[in-house]
C-alpha cells in the first residue's frame, strides 16, 4: 500500500523512469532487509533422527496411496464418450 502510494503521484509528477527507480529502490531495500532479517535453513535444520525418518516414510506412503486411490476412482466414474 505505502508502495502505490508513493509511486503513483511520482509517475504522474515525474515520470514513468523515475517511478521505476522508486520501485527498484525499495525492491532492493526490501530484498536486503529478508536476506538480513529472514529465516535461515542450516544443515542441521535438514538433518532427521531415524525414528522421524520412518513415520516420514509411512506418512508419504499414505498420502501416495491416498491420492492415487482418490485418482483411480475419479477416472472410473468419468463417462466414456
Amino acid at each position: 500500500m505505502l508502495v502505490s502510494t508513493v509511486t503513483f503521484p511520482l509517475q504522474e509528477l515525474y515520470s514513468n523512469t523515475v517511478a521505476g527507480q522508486i520501485l527498484n529502490s525499495f525492491s532492493r531495500l526490501f530484498t536486503h532487509f529478508l536476506q538480513w532479517h529472514g529465516l535461515t535453513c542450516g544443515f542441521d535444520d535438514l538433518l532427521l533422527l531415524k525414528s522421524a525418518e520412518s513415520r516420514r516414510q509411512v506418512r508419504m506412503c499414505k498420502a501416495c496411496q491416498s491420492s492415487t486411490d482418490h485418482t483411480v476412482n475419479k477416472l472410473r466414474s468419468r463417462p466414456t464418450f
